[in-house]
């Protein structure tokens, strides 16, 4: 998600802003949908490893963090992206996931 992101934040930025007024949010929320169901299937494989035991919530947060911790370095501070803020992000979710 971060290299998706990240690939050119101005650009990112002025798509963050204009999808919602030119009415393509409906394939934003599609894609949002399509990365919780994945991250769902992922928490199931795993469900024996982690403290989360609604995984449709847990799925739900992963993808929140995830989302708003990478929107929010590539819009206003795209410097901190690189492999230290991936750990970080990774750290946040895996303390998450494991209570």
């Amino acid at each position: 998600m971060v290299a998706a992101h990240s690939v050119d934040p101005k650009l990112h930025k002025v798509l963050v802003e204009q999808v919602p007024r030119v009415g393509r949010l409906e394939r934003v929320e599609s894609v949002e949908r399509e990365m919780t169901s994945l991250v769902r299937a992922y928490l199931e494989a795993k469900r024996d490893e982690i403290a989360v035991r609604d995984l449709d919530l847990g799925a739900f947060i992963v993808v929140g963090i995830v989302e708003a911790l990478t929107h929010a370095a590539v819009l206003t501070r795209p410097d901190l992206l690189g492999e230290p803020f991936v750990r970080e992000v990774s750290a946040a979710v895996i303390r998450y996931l494991k209570g």
